[in-house]
C-alpha cells in the first residue's frame, strides 16, 4: 500500500527526478542497484539512515549495510543518521521499557544501541557539529532549551 501511494504521489521534474525503492535493508547491493537508477553515485548526495537501522538487530550487520551504502557514495556526499540509544543521561531506561512493549506487541523488533556503537556509522567521516547528539539538540532554534531525547542524530561528511 504505501509503495502504491508512493508512486502515485512521487513524479519526477525537469529539476530533478524522484524515485521510491521497494528493497530490504538488509540487502545493500539491490538499493544500490536500484538507485543507481536514478541517482549518480560519481556525484555527491546523501543518505538518510533515519529510525532504520535500530530495525537491524545485529551490531556488526548495521555496521556492514552502513559501510557498504557509504563505500558506494562520491566524496562530498553526506550521511544523515538517527538511532535509539541507551544511554542512562539521555533517557536510555525509558527507551529501553519503550522497545521492550514494541517488542513483545509488534514486529519487527528493534534495538536500541550506545552511543559508542552509534558513533562507529560515521567511521572514516567526519561529523559536523555538533556531532553525534540527541536529537533534540541537534541545532536547536534561537532561544530553546529542548528536553533531552533518547534518539542519537549526526551528520557527516564524506571526504
Amino acid at each position: 500500500l504505501v509503495l502504491a501511494h508512493a508512486r502515485a504521489l512521487l513524479t519526477s521534474a525537469p529539476d530533478g527526478a524522484t524515485d521510491y525503492i521497494d528493497a530490504d535493508a538488509h540487502d545493500p547491493d539491490t538499493i544500490l542497484r536500484i538507485a543507481g537508477q536514478t541517482l549518480d553515485f560519481g556525484k555527491p548526495c546523501a543518505l538518510m539512515l533515519l529510525g532504520i537501522l535500530n530495525f537491524v538487530l545485529d551490531g556488526a550487520e548495521a555496521q556492514s549495510i552502513t559501510r557498504r551504502l557509504v563505500q558506494a557514495l562520491a566524496p562530498g556526499s553526506i550521511l544523515i543518521l538517527t538511532h535509539p540509544t541507551t544511554e542512562p543521561e539521555l533517557g536510555g531506561d525509558l527507551q529501553l521499557e519503550a522497545m521492550e512493549f514494541w517488542n513483545t506487541n509488534a514486529t519487527p523488533p528493534v534495538t536500541a544501541r550506545s552511543s559508542k556503537e552509534i558513533a562507529q556509522y560515521f567511521d572514516g567521516l567526519t561529523l559536523v557539529e555538533p556531532e553525534l547528539v540527541s536529537c533534540s539538540l541537534w541545532r536547536p532554534g534561537p532561544g530553546t532549551e529542548p528536553e533531552v531525547v533518547p534518539q542519537l542524530g549526526g551528520v557527516a561528511l564524506k571526504v
